[in-house]
């Protein structure tokens, strides 16, 4: 799988694994930032600090896995 460039794809590819919920995402989709690919590791950190996520699964889906 291609890493994902833009937050709406590390969303879509953390639901397309079963890791996450589309309806617990709705807060992180309004996490902004003025680089798509810094707000994807944006996300990708909220989710491990809120306990979404483990680190290893974040690090894994910011890869493309």
């Amino acid at each position: 799988m291609q890493a994902p460039a833009t937050r709406e794809q590390f969303l879509a590819l953390g639901c397309k694994s079963g890791l996450l919920e589309p309806a617990t995402l709705i807060p992180y989709r309004e996490i902004s930032s003025p680089d798509e690919t810094a707000s994807a590791r944006q996300v990708a950190e909220a989710l491990v600090r809120d306990g979404l996520l483990t680190r290893f699964q974040a690090e894994s889906l910011l890869v493309g896995k």
